[in-house]
């Protein structure tokens, strides 16, 4: 399609353009009506009774110009131009009447009434205008095109066509009937609208509102081919185009438009268009309590129902190397799709698969064995809808009926239990993102509470650590408050979680204790995503000590390899979990394990380990050996602090009782693995590593040959003491550097007697 240049003089006024129509609005009007004072529309004057306006005086005349007329309510004296009938403008009165007759209302309360607005962003509770609710100012506008608004003149064309059958499903629901009949063309326009209601709803809006830079979703490769074929440089270009195009292709009973869809869209939204209007059949269903309503929500022409199945064991990124773990797009299945009508009527668009019939259980069970299917059944899978019935026409010399769209679609209005309404309006609350509207306090209030004790719309704890679903969760707070704020004056008072979220973080990140953590690239967004991962380590390691068997060569085997697994994990999240660890081992050593976790227990954490000296040397180590680091240095202070204690209680003391120590940690080599000496003096004449201590799958090195190994390392160590920081640091290293790498080596990780080898 041919674009012309914008032109640069060409300027209109605003519209504001809705992506909920008018007309769905005004079924949700709120009862009773807010009696704002609404400023008056002035009365027309009839044309008799406009005053005439002055004409100019040229600066030298003299006498008034014939005919004027005298304005000026502060003149003394009579004019002596003829006086004209004076005019009573103020109110029409009614012959034979003693009443003056009304003045007309600014706003129109029948087709401008008063709506229920609660707004998720700010958490106000207020009233709103129809005209000015659920829309965008220019939302529609294309500015590339001769006619900005050519877009939303196509759309007002289609939405008029859709409010006439609207209204009389509408009515004639209204007036008691629960069958109504329309044709094949009607219904195509029905189910064509509502994929334009999802198409133009804030979420696809805003899809298209960025750059290609920018534009992160999975069919991107597909939408940078598209662009280039067609020349399109403005993302937004796309949108309008695929709106203009299912707008004017009409929906013939051969299936040309399918070509023509196929040809003119964006391929990905062609086809999810044509997905939309085949995939599934049209029923309707009202609540079968009369106390029972429907809500409605900024997306709630585009909320689907059916499993979204997230992966969270194989993420898009892991987080390993610093950045943010991210999922990836989930899979998910469209069992349902919901269009509310009405507070009492709700469009529903059913899958094909859970038709009933042999050849739709065939399909699903081929379907449900796709590893991409996620396995789970619908929520609404007792929803107690069925096709409706169709009456072909016989066209002359047909031996049997085809598609025409005269063809007569008889449909049942269904009514549905409270509990399924519950469900319907808690997928509506789910997905709400930017505001909520309903009609009546109690049905809602109602439907609220359902929606937040019910475990299927409860966000999962492996989810709710990913930094993408804060929003989520400070949404789920919003709609949570909704239940306090409908006793109350409106508008309510603003109150914005995400911003108390947002606080939270601030101060989390001037948490002093947490310092260590943000030099490793731990991050307040991070927090819960790095500390679950911790606690799962927790979790891991225990899964494998208890399954490792007794046979003592193999289970230091496992050890090695668990050691060696857990240190690929990123060091903001070892940091953490070596704190967990200290507070897991300080409770065994003093036999609380089976013990309530007090406050108390987490007094470790407020300790200094050394774990966050190696935070204070990040700039200094192998960022590769960090988590190493980490492990061995908190491996070695816990079993060293219970084999002292141990000892101890053996009366072993003084030198005896440090040689012991030393020599233990051999042991603890062989168990777990661990860095020789030479682990900082690669490059240098000192190096020696005959063996590689911390591979689990290496041979067993005998008790002997281990023995020599480590006297000959630890006397490497003990001779290089104060050298060995020297080598790391190198010309960067600062006095705190050293003191602190100091600290490390020879209080943590290689703590030696001074007069051990006198």
């Amino acid at each position: 399609m041919m674009r012309s240049a914008p032109n640069p003089t060409f300027e209109e006024k605003e519209q504001y353009h809705h992506y909920i129509p008018r007309f769905v609005l005004r079924a949700f009007a709120a009862q009773p009506q807010p009696s704002y004072d609404e400023p008056t529309r002035p009365v027309k004057k009839k044309k008799k009774q406009r005053k005439k306006k002055p004409a100019k005086i040229a600066a030298g005349d003299a006498e008034d110009p014939k005919g004027a007329e005298d304005d000026s309510p502060d003149e003394a004296g009579p004019s002596n131009a003829p006086k004209e009938p004076e005019s009573r403008v103020e109110m029409e009165v009614v012959k034979d009447k003693g009443k003056p007759k009304p003045r007309r209302p600014r706003f129109d309360p029948a087709m401008d009434p008063y709506i229920k607005i609660y707004d998720l962003e700010s958490g106000v509770l207020d009233f709103g205008k129809v005209g000015r609710s659920y829309g965008i100012p220019d939302m529609y506008k294309d500015m590339d095109h001769e006619r900005a608004y050519h877009v939303e003149e196509s759309l007002s064309k289609l939405e008029s066509d859709a409010a006439r059958i609207y209204h009389r499903i509408k009515k004639d629901h209204e007036s008691g009937k629960y069958k109504f009949s329309i044709t094949r063309k009607d219904r195509n326009v029905l189910r064509k609208f509502l994929f334009v209601m999802r198409y133009r709803s804030h979420k696809f809006w805003s899809k298209y509102t960025g750059t290609i830079d920018t534009y992160e979703h999975n069919d991107r490769h597909l939408l940078i081919e598209f662009l280039k074929e067609r020349s399109i440089t403005d993302l937004r270009q796309v949108w309008l185009l695929g709106l203009e195009v299912i707008v004017k292709t009409e929906i013939d009973a051969d299936g040309e438009w399918l070509h023509t869809i196929g040809r003119e869209m964006f391929p990905a939204d062609a086809n999810m268009y044509v997905f939309h209007m085949s995939e599934s059949y049209m029923a309707f269903c009202e609540p079968q309590s009369p106390e029972d309503e429907f809500i409605l929500t900024d997306n709630g022409f585009g909320i689907f129902e059916g499993p979204v199945v997230y992966d969270t064991d194989n993420l898009k990124s892991t987080g390993a190397d610093g950045s943010s773990p991210q999922l990836k797009d989930p899979a998910f299945t469209e069992f349902h799709k919901l269009a509310p009508l009405s507070p009492r009527l709700i469009l529903v668009l059913r899958s094909n698969f859970l038709r009933d019939g042999p050849i739709w259980e065939k399909r699903k069970k081929v379907f449900s064995e796709w590893k991409a299917w996620p396995k789970a059944d619908s929520l609404l899978q007792d929803l107690p809808i069925k096709p409706p019935e169709v009456r072909y026409w016989l066209l002359p010399r047909k031996s049997k009926a085809v598609h025409t769209l005269e063809d007569e679609f008889s449909f049942e209005i269904y009514k549905v239990k409270t509990e399924q309404v519950y469900v319907i309006n808690a997928l509506m609350l789910q997905e709400a993102v930017r505001s909520i509207t309903w009609a009546s306090d109690e049905p809602l209030q109602r439907s609220l509470n359902a929606f937040l004790r019910n475990p299927n719309f409860m966000l999962e704890v492996s989810l709710s650590v990913f930094p993408e679903f804060t929003p989520r969760i400070a949404l789920r707070y919003q709609k949570q408050r909704l239940l306090s704020l409908l006793d109350k004056p409106y508008p309510t008072e603003e109150v914005r979680p995400l911003e108390e979220f947002n606080k939270m973080n601030e101060n989390l990140g001037k948490n002093p204790y947490l310092q260590p953590y943000y030099k490793f690239g731990g991050a307040p967004e991070l927090f819960r995503y790095d500390s679950h991962q911790a606690f799962l380590l927790i979790n891991f390691r225990s899964f494998v000590a208890d399954h490792s068997g007794s046979a003592i060569p193999w289970r230091n085997k496992v050890n090695k390899a668990t050691i060696k697994f857990m240190s690929t994990f990123h060091p903001r999240i070892v940091w953490f979990h070596v704190k967990i660890w200290n507070v897991t081992a300080n409770r065994l050593r003093k036999g609380l394990e089976f013990s309530p976790v007090t406050e108390e227990d987490f007094g470790v954490l407020t300790g200094s380990g050394p774990e966050d000296l190696i935070a204070n040397l990040v700039d200094f180590l192998p960022f590769r050996l960090l988590s190493r680091l980490m492990f061995e240095t908190s491996l070695k202070d816990i079993h060293r602090l219970d084999s002292r204690e141990k000892l101890t209680a053996q009366g072993v003391s003084g030198e005896k009782l440090e040689a012991q120590m030393v020599f233990q940690e051999m042991d603890m080599m062989k168990q777990f693995g661990g860095f020789g000496g030479s682990w900082s003096l690669v490059g240098t004449p000192y190096h020696f590593e005959p063996v590689n201590f911390c591979d689990p799958f290496g041979p067993d090195i005998p008790h002997e040959l281990l023995y020599e190994y480590f006297k000959r390392d630890l006397l490497l160590r003990y001779n290089l003491r104060g050298n060995i920081e020297k080598i790391i640091l190198g010309t960067r290293g600062t006095p705190e550097a050293y003191r602190r790498l100091s600290q490390l080596l020879w209080d943590h990780l290689y703590p030696i007697p001074e007069n051990l080898f006198n």
